[in-house]
Order: structure tokens, then sequence, then C-alpha cells
């Protein structure tokens, strides 16, 4: 769907024309229809259209000097102006302004308008002439002359709260490559070369008597006008690594292995950015540790300390500018032993999903806010009060007859001791001991119902080792010697 934008300060020409173009195939969108080029101009600071259509007359601003205001900051955006004049001053202005259709109200008849914006917005052909100076990677670039000095640049792109940098697949490079060619040509500043299909370079060049500071001028104007571009056109924060200035064409190929390299580090970096040589140099420290730590673990406190660790990880790596790579091994190996512990616990089968896909994340941001809600989803998929103790209970129940401390029942739900006891007290009223051993002389008078059964025996049947022990707290609990229990069944 090609999006326009029309300029007209006669109401009826505006609502006709707008009429026009969305009756056509229902190839067209008029996104606004402007009475003046100030609305239209305060439009474009934010905003950005395929085609724009305009009458050269207009109250206040005229329709050439919209253009001329717009069209640097849109280099994409096909212009169509509609005039009532035939004077070749303004068709020449227009030509000189880029302006890609003057057309005569007078003699537009159908669908003459719709046609012709249909035929500007058609798909960009990447195709290099001495008029774009762009190259397909892969055809050979004159040797340049040796006076000149030259800086290559990498450039990532990266939308905002995406967790990967833009490719193909999402914007159409072709188009971004006709765009960064378009502003290298203003003051003939380089060439922007597109590399099997997937990654855009550009290389700049400059006479070799320009001092540092005056390219870094440049390269600064160039970089806030491109990063602009991009915003509008494709919604993208810009990332653009440029090398040092060399003096030799032949170091190409190091200088693009370099800044490939460098260009990792966009990591970091939530916005727009300018990067000039290595941006780790000098200030590159080591990659803090990510440490799983299992005591009082899924109570409120352990996952508190839990996003807190995760997030003074990150400072640290932001800070630190750590290698890339390790910062994202360190979270593998995170996510691993994570998912190691809970499969061996309450959430069968651990985590979902394959940790391999930590290295896809091309956002420290990203990467951190889905660690920190894994956290969420794991106290989510946690049971509740009552099935938790439904659980605990059924553990007890089925192993009160084995050596059953507080130690190991307390690490079979992944809690400490200490937090283990005020849990099951607060939920049961009792504390642990009293409960287990409350379930074990249950299970021992069932057991002496048996006359043949000895009070020795049933003790070692429900997991008490000691027969002297087991008697005065069958006393204890019951109010009765085992012997009186005894006789009571027979009356």
């Amino acid at each position: 769907m090609i999006q326009a934008v029309i300029v007209e300060d006669e109401m009826l020409v505006r609502l006709g024309t707008k009429l026009c173009l969305e009756g056509y195939q229902g190839a067209i969108q008029v996104k606004e229809a402007f009475e003046s080029g100030e609305e239209a101009l305060q439009y474009f600071q934010n905003h950005t259209a395929d085609v724009l259509i305009t009458d050269i007359k207009l109250a206040g601003m005229s329709g050439l000097e919209l253009i001329r205001a717009v069209k640097p900051e849109h280099l994409q955006m096909r212009t169509v102006v509609l005039s009532c004049y035939e004077d070749f001053a303004y068709a020449r202005e227009a030509m000189e302004l880029g302006v890609d259709k003057y057309l005569l109200k007078h003699e537009l008849t159908g669908d003459e308008l719709p046609k012709a914006v249909t035929e500007l917005c058609r798909e960009i052909r990447f195709v290099r002439d001495r008029n774009t100076g762009i190259r397909k990677s892969g055809q050979s670039a004159e040797e340049p002359a040796e006076e000149q000095n030259y800086a290559l640049g990498y450039l990532v792109l990266r939308g905002e709260r995406e967790m990967q940098n833009s490719g193909p697949e999402q914007i159409d490079l072709n188009i971004l490559a006709e765009i960064i060619q378009k502003l290298l040509n203003v003051g003939k500043f380089g060439e922007c070369f597109l590399r099997h299909g997937k990654e855009i370079f550009l290389v700049f060049q400059t006479e070799q008597e320009t001092s540092e500071e005056e390219f870094s001028a440049r390269i600064r104007n160039f970089y806030e006008r491109l990063s602009r571009n991009i915003f509008n056109y494709f919604n993208r924060n810009t990332y653009l690594f440029v090398s040092d200035p060399f003096p030799n064409m032949g170091q190409i190929t190091e200088k693009f292995s370099e800044m490939k390299q460098v260009s990792a580090y966009a990591f970091y970096y939530e916005n727009s950015r300018l990067f000039r040589g290595d941006p780790c140099a000098g200030r590159q420290g080591t990659c803090p540790k990510l440490k799983l730590e299992t005591e009082g673990a899924f109570t409120e406190k352990w996952f508190a300390d839990c996003e807190k660790q995760a997030r003074d990880f990150f400072f640290e790596a932001r800070k630190n500018l750590a290698d890339v790579a390790q910062v994202k091994a360190e979270v593998v190996k995170y996510y691993y032993n994570l998912e190691e512990y809970l499969a061996n616990g309450t959430k069968e089968g651990g985590l979902a999903e394959n940790y391999t896909s930590i290295d896809a994340f091309d956002s420290a941001e990203m990467l951190e806010e889905w660690l920190v809600a894994l956290f969420a989803e794991i106290r989510r998929n946690l049971p509740g009060p009552n099935e938790q103790m439904q659980k605990i209970k059924e553990y007890i129940g089925q192993h009160y007859q084995e050596d059953l401390s507080l130690e190991r029942i307390a690490a079979a739900f992944h809690m400490s001791m200490s937090y283990f006891s005020q849990y099951f007290k607060k939920q049961e009223g009792v504390n642990f001991v009293t409960y287990l051993n409350r379930l074990r002389i249950q299970k021992a008078k069932e057991l002496l119902r048996d006359q043949e059964m000895t009070a020795e025996q049933a003790a070692e049947a429900i997991g008490i080792s000691n027969p002297n022990y087991f008697v005065r707290l069958f006393k204890k609990m019951t109010g009765q010697t085992v012997g009186a229990y005894r006789k009571s069944l027979k009356s």
C-alpha cells in the first residue's frame, strides 16, 4: 500500500484529489491531507510517506519551499508537484529540487495522477551507475587516488525493544543502501556497499590534508542525517562503527573485519550511537560472574535476590564493556544450572525454552529483561500454599518409615531448613517433627492391632530405630503405654 500525503489549500480540490487516489485499485492510502505547507512541515518532523503531492501556490509556505525543507530528511520519498502554471521558471526550480513529477492540473484526466504515483513508487532496483555511485558486493572497485584518506563504516540497525539486530528479513537493504548513497553523495563523501545482500558497509573518503577534527565533524554530521532518515523510513536505531582513517584501500578487508567484530558492542546500547575506532579500547574489563544461589529457594526474598543479582550482573557488564560472548556464556551457564535445579525439584522437566537460544540476543537490555521475566514465570508456576502442603504431606506419607530429617525434606522442596520450619508450622499449626511423630505413632497403633507384632518390630516399621525411644514417644503421644493400648483393644 502506497502511503501518500496531500498539500492543497482549496478544500474541494484537496478532497477530490484524495478520492481520486484512494479510489484507484486500492493501491494508495492518503495518510494526511493538509491545507498549508506549515502543517505538512510539522507532520514530516516525526513522520514520513512514500509520496508527497503538493500544489505550488499555497497560502504561506509554497509547495517548492516545503519540498526544499523536507527532502534532505526524506530522501526516499517521491515528490509530485501539481500546478496551474506553465511558467518554465517553476518547472526548472522543481527539477533543481529533484521533484519526480511536475503535472499541470488542467491537463490531468481520469486516473493519470494515481497512475503516475503508482509508477513512481514501484520497487526500486538496486543498480549501480555513475549518478548514484552504489556498487553491489563482489563487483570490482576502482583503485582510489593516492592522495585520499579512507575510513570504513559498519552499520547495525535494531528496533526499539527488539532482541535481534535487523536484517534483510525485516527491512529492504536495497532501499536503505540507496538512501545512504544519496547522503554520501552530498559533498562526495564516499560509497555504500551491500555485501552478500545481508550487511551494509561504507567507505568514507577525504583529502589527506583534512584534519582529524574536520573529518570527525563531517562523520558526525553525516551520522545525524543518516540516523534521522533511518528512523523515519525504517523505525530503527542506528549504530555506526567507523574505523580510524587509513591511507591504503588495500586495508579494506582488515578494517572490515575489525569493525564487524566490534559491532557486537551495539549489544550494550538501546539508542542510536556513533562509534569511532574500537569502543572498548582502554576500558574493557573482566566479565562478572552469575552464580545460582539455592539457599532459601523460591521464597519471596530468593526471587528478589535473584532479580537484583541479574540487574547487578548486567550493570557491571555494561560498565566494563565485557566481552559479549562471555556475558552470554555466563547467562547460558546460569540458565543451565537453574534448569537442572528445577528438573530435580518441584517443576519436572525443567524449563521449556532451550537455553542455547540465549545466543540469539543482540540486546543486553532485552536479555536482562528476559532473565528477570524468567523468575516471574517460575514464581507463577510454583504450586500455591495448599497444593504445596499437599505435596509435602504426600512426601512424608511415602517416606515416614525412613530416616526423614528436616534437612532432607527441606532440600527435597528447595527450601532452607529455617524457612521450611516456618512455612510448615504456619500452614499446619505444628512443627514438622510433631507432625511426623503423630503420623508414625498413628501407623504404629495400626500395626499393634496385630497381637503378634512386638513393640520393637512396630518401632522399626515406622522408622524409629531405638525401641526405648519409641515406647516413651508412644506414651507421650497417646497417654498410654504400648501394653495398656493393647489391653484396651481387647475390651
